[in-house]
């Protein structure tokens, strides 16, 4: 029922800031408040046990810095811990301060993607991809915001923060390792974009297969790749009608986008929705769940071409935007994320 409020919730306030233009903002950060709550005091997710494991491996094992970087798999991820193991705090605030980055720079690119019309951006990332990353793989959530971020300021021209944003990101997840040479086309003259973009991914593809090969030898949890499902015949065919939809609102959206913004953000939300197809189909031979996973990284960046879509005021792209949030939603189920709500208990806030 609280899945059912919540989405109900989103898509009301979708409609209401469409209707009533007076509204937009304020709509568009009441869904963003209750999406950032229902991420942070969640009691239970699929990967809050795992989380909750690497708190307690951060409070029982003292070793020194620089090797204490990495002891809970990623730099900042281990900042991030040590402070609040330094205020003596517990572990759910890892889920609080991780769903406070993600929702908070999230927020701020729709606002300016958007024209301040932020609801149906935040409806847009329920359907596809919320229960995935902010409610459970959170610091993958963290990851995307920050490329999100870096997307923004790549095409504002402003390097600085373009770096600033992308090492973050990988500060949260290296996955981001992955998107920071195919974000530096978008520093490249327009005119160049496409080209660069082709052999820097075909470039990526072939060092990130050999450094796949390399570390499944030297590093155990790699090898374990190899063993796992992720991307099956019908998971391929699935994400090719979902990029064919993609390609189809791009282009209506081309014709006319919602803003600069939106409209700037139609070609590199392509570029990686695209670059994510093809890791899907350059990885699988190695490992299907690590396909998988670059895949889901990347097609992140749909929820820019589904919701421009959406704010049109034409029936054929708004139904293409609806039908592929429906199917957003239907992944989501079948993949069993809508696990039963839980409210985290107090206790789980002290050390």
């Amino acid at each position: 029922m609280v899945y059912v409020a919540l989405f109900s919730w989103a898509w009301l306030a979708t409609l209401l800031a469409a209707e009533v233009r007076s509204v937009r903002r304020i709509a568009g950060l009441a869904v963003a408040l209750v999406v950032l709550a229902f991420a942070a005091l969640r009691g239970y997710s699929t990967d809050y046990e795992g989380y909750v494991e690497i708190y307690d491996v951060m409070v029982a094992i003292d070793i020194p810095y620089p090797e204490r970087l990495f002891l809970a798999k990623d730099a900042l991820f281990s900042v991030m811990i040590d402070c609040i193991l330094w205020l003596r705090g517990g572990p759910q605030y890892m889920f609080v301060l991780m769903a406070l980055l993600a929702v908070v720079v999230k927020q701020h690119v729709y606002k300016l993607a958007f024209r301040g019309n932020t609801a149906a951006a935040w409806a847009v990332t329920l359907s596809l991809y919320f229960f995935l990353h902010e409610f459970t793989q959170s610091r993958v959530a963290v990851a995307i915001a920050m490329c999100f971020l870096a997307t923004l300021a790549a095409l504002q021209g402003r390097r600085a923060m373009w770096f600033f944003s992308t090492w973050v990101g990988v500060g949260f997840h290296l996955s981001v390792l992955l998107f920071l040479p195919l974000s530096a086309v978008l520093l490249l003259r327009q005119e160049r974009r496409m080209w660069g973009f082709a052999l820097v991914l075909a470039a990526t593809c072939l060092v990130g297969i050999s450094f796949f090969e390399f570390f499944s030898t030297v590093d155990l949890r790699v090898a374990e790749y190899r063993e796992q499902s992720g991307a099956n015949a019908l998971a391929l065919i699935v994400a090719t009608v979902k990029l064919g939809m993609v390609l189809l609102m791009a282009r209506m959206l081309h014709r006319a986008p919602v803003s600069q913004v939106s409209q700037a953000l139609i070609w590199p939300s392509v570029m990686f929705v695209t670059g994510g197809f093809v890791m899907l189909l350059a990885f699988q031979t190695i490992s299907s769940a690590l396909a998988f996973r670059f895949y889901e990284f990347f097609d992140a960046f749909s929820v820019f071409i589904v919701t421009g879509a959406l704010l049109q005021r034409r029936t054929v792209p708004v139904l293409t935007a609806l039908t592929y949030c429906a199917l957003g939603i239907l992944l989501q189920y079948l993949a069993e994320l809508f696990k039963r709500y839980e409210i985290a208990p107090w206790s789980s806030y002290v050390q």
